[in-house]
């Protein structure tokens, strides 16, 4: 029973998740590094967004264990990177124009949780988000 409740918790938190990256997505992608400058502080509180030369972060106050990261890449688009941390850390979502890909791998400081792979396992099964994992 253990194991269907962590399960269900890890379903919601992807359902969560989507909803909140969709929402990132049609919030902020759009925006100029300049707009964002002036939109994120107004959206997130000051100990939940960073804005630096190399990109724009912010984390949901209601979704603590994942960072969104706003970035220019060389084509001077905009791209959006979320981060899990705590019970999701490993777990990496890249949303471009019109893929997504998420994957799961050790960090220097930390292990991938089970968490972080049965995430990645429901956001390709459920919102067919490529999971790059077993190519790793």
């Amino acid at each position: 029973m253990f194991g269907f409740l962590i399960r269900s918790e890890v379903n919601d938190d992807a359902v969560r998740l989507k909803t909140l990256v969709d929402q990132a997505v049609s919030r902020y992608l759009s925006l100029s590094r300049e707009e964002l400058k002036t939109t994120i502080p107004q959206a997130f509180p000051e100990s939940l967004h960073h804005i630096d030369h190399s990109g724009v972060n912010f984390i949901f106050p209601e979704f603590k264990e994942f960072l969104f990261m706003l970035k220019t890449g060389y084509d001077a688009h905009m791209s959006l990177s979320v981060l899990g941390r705590g019970k999701y850390a490993g777990f990496i979502l890249s949303v471009g124009d019109k893929n997504w890909n998420c994957s799961v791998s050790d960090g220097i400081a930390y292990r991938a949780t089970g968490g972080a792979k049965k995430l990645a396992q429901l956001m390709e099964k459920k919102f067919n988000v490529f999971d790059a994992t077993r190519f790793m």
